[in-house]
């Protein structure tokens, strides 16, 4: 069908005029804005997962964030307690949603509570196994840990009544496991049960408990497990923090 010249210049200033609207638009960055509006949520999503969980504590979450920040959501107080304690002990910088909490916070018990958990802290499974063997046939319930982080971890959620702790731990050395516990967990008797040499006079100085060398004499270590395990709480802090304390070795005359 021919076309007049008059409509075909007609025809072409129109498509240069709705090109021209065309490219007017795309280099308007204020067009394009209304024009795709964000949905209104993105930003919200991308702040909530922009953290990954790395610890839970009953109900609470411990979140690090990816810009270095550690925040604890959810839970009770008991919860954050155990994070805080936690969060001290790894030398994180958290931020909890309560107010703050001493460091060593109250230790729940029951009414009535029969101080029976024993946690047991040696690279030796065999070892652990049998200690663990003898000490639930008498009763007490017990923890297992095979190295010195993994000590540390189990004392601050387990609450254990006393531990049991050897000084060649992987990961961390039983002597910086010792401090930690004692920072964490200040008021829970330990006895160091150990085949290094010479240790005794450190454990003294450091304010251990007991102490006994292996091989370990086992009706002696129950003795002295249930002894400490029975004091009374007000007992312990007057014994541990009388001028006179000596850490008792064990095996000796007056075991």
């Amino acid at each position: 069908m021919p076309v007049s010249s008059r409509c075909w210049l007609k025809f072409k200033s129109l498509l240069r005029s709705r090109r021209a609207a065309t490219q007017s638009t795309a280099r308007n960055p204020e067009r394009l804005k209304l024009s795709r509006p964000a949905k209104p949520n993105v930003p919200a999503r991308l702040v909530r997962d922009e953290g990954k969980i790395v610890a839970s504590f009953g109900a609470a979450k411990l979140i690090r964030h990816r810009d270095g920040r550690w925040e604890l959501r959810g839970g009770s107080p008991g919860d954050h307690a155990v994070a805080r304690e936690w969060c001290a002990l790894f030398q994180h910088e958290a931020t909890f949603p309560s107010a703050p909490l001493p460091l060593t916070a109250q230790q729940p018990k029951a009414p009535n509570a029969v101080h029976n958990r024993i946690l047991i802290a040696d690279a030796d499974s065999l070892l652990r196994g049998s200690l663990a063997a003898v000490l639930q046939s008498e009763g007490f319930v017990v923890d297992e840990a095979g190295n010195g982080i993994e000590a540390v971890s189990q004392a601050v959620h387990n609450f254990p009544d006393l531990i049991l702790l050897d000084l060649n731990l992987p990961k961390m050395d039983g002597w910086t496991a010792f401090a930690k516990l004692d920072r964490v967990r200040p008021l829970v008797p330990v006895i160091v049960i150990t085949a290094r040499p010479h240790q005794y006079k450190e454990a003294a100085r450091l304010g251990v408990d007991a102490f006994m060398e292996k091989p370990l004499d086992i009706p002696i270590l129950v003795r002295a497990i249930k002894r400490l395990t029975s004091e009374d709480e007000n007992r312990h802090v007057r014994r541990i923090t009388n001028p006179a304390f000596v850490t008792q070795l064990l095996g000796s005359a007056d075991a």
